[in-house]
């Protein structure tokens, strides 16, 4: 695997998505885990629901655009593509034993999910005009 210019990662399809799509596997194996047989370290993390879900899903749109590239086209889809996500692993709480669909929980994740897009996207503004002192995020003259 190799990285282009822009610090995208480049290569075979397989490895180009594995990481990405690797977290969302393990997220949807923590979002069907039932209530009742979560482990006592998760039910500790999860008393600070949101912020979980906050940064898990920055984590997913993070790895998201940085294998997939950060054109804004892609980062527009790839947070559109985490909020359904998102959406459709709090539905599928609602069929698991002891768990519960949120709204909040799906709105947590989508702003998670912009924190991780917008990082990558300001980070690759702040390369492309230089160190902080040139005026980031504005272009150098």
């Amino acid at each position: 695997m190799t990285m282009d210019s822009n610090g995208d990662m480049r290569g075979t399809m397989s490895y180009r998505y594995l990481l990405p799509v690797g977290w969302a596997v393990i997220l949807l194996l923590l979002s069907s885990i039932p209530s009742e047989e979560m482990p006592d370290l998760l039910k500790n993390l999860f008393s600070l629901d949101k912020l979980m879900h906050v940064l898990a899903f920055a984590i997913l749109g993070s790895l998201s655009v940085r294998s997939f590239g950060r054109d804004l086209g892609y980062c527009w889809i790839i947070w559109i593509l985490s909020v359904v996500y998102g959406v459709m692993l709090e539905l599928w709480q609602g069929l698991i034993p002891g768990r519960v669909p949120s709204f909040y929980d799906g709105l947590a994740n989508a702003l998670g999910a912009a924190f991780g897009v917008l990082f990558w996207m300001l980070l690759s503004y702040r390369k492309a005009a230089g160190p902080l002192r040139r005026g980031w995020p504005y272009q150098s003259r």
